[in-house]
């Protein structure tokens, strides 16, 4: 019988084995963690590196001013039973006003006053035909208001923020009723004057609220 061939001392024993599959499997676990991390921190890396861009800069920009509109007075029927007219009334008249601011803005009047009177500004009467009129035409001396062959006798007294006025305040386009103090009628009035209704032209001026 042939005597067994000798174990070569080259070759691993079986625990020799288990050792290096132990080491082999430890390596590739090494290798794995250290790409894994290597890449996580690339990926960190750049999320740390990454920024917007900024940058500043001059110019210039353009606005444009809107146009004040004065406020609108027109004539309304009066409705008062208090504050009318005779002979000899000073100041406590009453005079009823439709104002109307057409601004984008609200606006309180400062001042209301009656228009200096001319050839197309005057005080009539729903009675004018009859004579009751300031009308310069009817002047008997012309340019000579006191000539007046059948004067009014009446005029308003300018009604200014301090007083009246104060209380006159408009929203943006709107428009709205005011009685207002301040009309008188003198003994120049006209006989046929009773019952009448004045028109007496009108100045407003006003201010922004904004």
């Amino acid at each position: 019988m042939a005597n067994p061939t000798p174990k070569s001392s080259n070759q691993p024993t079986p625990k020799e084995n288990i050792n290096q599959m132990n080491k082999f499997s430890n390596l590739k676990l090494r290798y794995k963690l250290a790409v894994g991390a290597t890449v996580g921190a690339t990926v960190l890396g750049m999320g740390v590196a990454y920024a917007q861009w900024t940058a500043s800069g001059t110019g210039n920009g353009t606005a444009k001013a809107g146009t004040a509109q004065g406020v609108g007075a027109a004539v309304v029927t009066y409705t008062g039973i208090t504050g009318l007219l005779y002979p000899g009334v000073s100041g406590t008249g009453q005079l009823q006003v439709s104002l109307t601011n057409p601004n984008s803005y609200p606006v309180q009047v400062t001042s209301v006053a009656q228009t200096v009177s001319d050839g197309t500004h005057f005080v009539s009467s729903s009675v004018g035909s009859n004579g009751c009129t300031d009308d310069p035409a009817t002047e008997t001396t012309p340019g000579n208001a006191a000539t007046l062959a059948h004067p009014t006798g009446v005029s308003f007294a300018t009604q200014t923020q301090d007083a009246t006025a104060a209380n006159i305040t408009l929203t943006a386009g709107q428009t709205k009723t005011f009685t207002l103090n301040g009309v008188s009628m003198t003994g120049a009035s006209d006989n046929n004057c009773q019952g009448a209704t004045f028109t007496i032209p009108l100045t407003t001026s006003a201010v922004s609220t904004a």
